[in-house]
């Protein structure tokens, strides 16, 4: 999964790996509060943390379920690479969408 602007437009792409899961989590004490988004869409009343691209613009949140793709562009005021993120969300900070391997 891969934003198309972040793809030169010259590029050959094979798959290299079975497609990659994609988690939205939160720490206990955020949800509690704020409650558990069932559907991507509950995500726009959700304090999100986003990730870059190297364009410079916000990362989309892709969803997919029997064919159909949902894209989202959750607010949040804390924008971060993965690592960083998981730690953000663990602290409490907002939920935060990762990639598994």
């Amino acid at each position: 999964m891969r934003a198309p602007e972040s793809v030169p437009l010259d590029i050959i792409a094979v798959p290299f790996s079975p497609p990659i899961r994609v988690l939205v989590v939160g720490s206990p004490g955020y949800l509690s509060k704020n409650g558990v988004p069932s559907v991507p869409d509950d995500l726009h009343r959700h304090q999100c943390i986003r990730s870059r691209l190297p364009s410079g613009s916000l990362y989309p949140w892709e969803f997919e379920r029997a064919g159909q793709t949902v894209i989202i562009n959750p607010r949040g005021q804390l924008t971060l690479d993965n690592n960083l993120m998981v730690a953000a969300a663990i602290s409490g900070a907002d939920s935060v969408w990762v990639s598994v391997w």
